[in-house]
């Protein structure tokens, strides 16, 4: 991308927000500018903006809803900033983990802040030739192509616990299929309705589970167990919701594979990145920054 287009598609981020009237953007309190295009760089792969926002009684009311569905509950933030425009990689309320992660992040707008303040802290950040685009960080073969759906705090962990020989890190395809077992079904089926892209991914991840004969009790399923105070070996989570949770599920609670679903989708291939254990200890001694 040119600068010069990041820089209209930030100017539509920053006219959006000092202009909003009314839910959701009445919610926004800062928007940070990160990545290459903050260091600077001339053709940046994309731009990385990090919001930080108040969560209303609508969007909390909204919340369950959204995560139990499947749907990101930011995408009418993220529309109303930017529209269907792509070129912008939003993070939202990430800021703290980004600080923690040692990543620099640049202060564009904050609430309260008239246009010309914004636009002009956005025209301080002058391009340098010399800074290039950013090296990945936390790149494995199991994030190709869907890096975009891998958080990059997420990333940077599997990566340590894989260069650690404490786990072993790989993408796999799911079917396009259902379990066998009628139980795992009707539990799906109770969790989430018929045109949900969650029903989707579970059903392809217990059915690859029970391919490799892997039994349905023996699953935690997106933050609950299949056959309750069954004994868990292995885990399946959707969009890392629960990725904080990875490290304890695979060492204190002895589990030995984590099954990750990063962008449940209506239709076409499902892609799944699996997490093995393969050191417990190594894995033990590997604590994630969250």
């Amino acid at each position: 991308m040119k600068r010069e287009r990041a820089i209209d598609l930030l100017t539509t981020v920053l006219t959006s927000a000092t202009e909003a009237d009314g839910q959701p953007l009445s919610m926004l309190d800062e928007i940070h500018v990160f990545g290459s295009f903050a260091r600077g760089a001339v053709q940046p792969h994309d731009v990385d903006v990090a919001v930080e926002l108040t969560p209303d009684e609508d969007f909390i009311s909204d919340l369950a809803w959204s995560l139990s569905s499947g749907r990101d509950p930011f995408t009418p933030v993220r529309h109303a900033l930017i529209g269907r425009s792509r070129g912008i990689q939003f993070r939202f309320h990430e800021l703290t983990m980004l600080r923690e992660g040692g990543i620099a992040t640049t202060l564009l707008w904050r609430r309260g802040d008239d246009l010309d303040t914004a636009l002009g802290r956005l025209d301080a950040i002058k391009p340098d030739p010399d800074a290039g685009r950013a090296a990945r960080d936390g790149m494995l073969p199991a994030f190709e192509g869907i890096d975009r759906h891998v958080p990059r705090p997420v990333r940077e962990m599997l990566s340590a616990w894989s260069g650690a020989g404490a786990a072993r890190v790989t993408q796999i395809d799911l079917p396009i299929a259902e379990p066998d077992d009628a139980r795992a079904r009707r539990v799906i089926e109770r969790r989430w309705g018929e045109s949900s892209v969650l029903r989707r991914a579970a059903y392809a991840a217990l059915a690859h589970l029970e391919k490799h004969g892997i039994d349905a009790g023996s699953v935690h399923l997106h933050g609950q167990d299949m056959v309750k105070d069954s004994d868990t070996s292995c885990f399946v989570g959707f969009q890392w919701r629960y990725a904080d949770t990875i490290h304890q599920c695979l060492t204190h609670w002895g589990g030995v594979q984590w099954l990750e679903v990063p962008h449940p989708a209506r239709a076409g291939a499902i892609t799944a990145v699996l997490i093995e254990t393969a050191d417990r200890d190594a894995l033990t001694a590997q604590q994630p920054r969250w």
